[in-house]
């Protein structure tokens, strides 16, 4: 997995990006950002399944018509899976911390989808 300063950077920029409006997806840096942790989760065993939720979220986003219930329901279960592997990973540091606001984040802005 990559570097402890790399993942709390792109945990930042990534929680920054739910953060900061609507969300679009399919726009090109939430597009990479998606490559960006589709590759670090496809690294380890117990995340590649969060990594296939983010291929699906991704494909989904880019259709011409986004369903937004589909994405709401992938981000919602992105969030579970966050909320759930935040636990795994320990107490101590910023990463769990990190992971759970990822988790809100994405909650909060699945919530402007509906």
């Amino acid at each position: 997995m990559e570097s402890h300063s790399t993942a709390t950077d792109l945990l930042d920029k990534t929680i920054d990006s739910l953060t900061q409006g609507p969300v679009d997806s399919a726009n090109d840096t939430n597009s990479n950002l998606l490559d960006q942790w589709i590759g670090i989760l496809n690294e380890g065993e117990n995340t590649r399944d969060m990594a296939g939720k983010l291929s699906q979220l991704k494909e989904a986003a880019a259709q011409s018509s986004p369903d937004s219930a589909t994405i709401h329901g992938l981000m919602n279960e992105i969030a579970d899976d966050l909320q759930q592997f935040s636990s795994e990973v320990g107490p101590e540091g910023e990463i769990p911390y990190q992971l759970q606001g990822l988790a809100t984040a994405l909650r909060s802005a699945s919530e402007g989808l509906q």
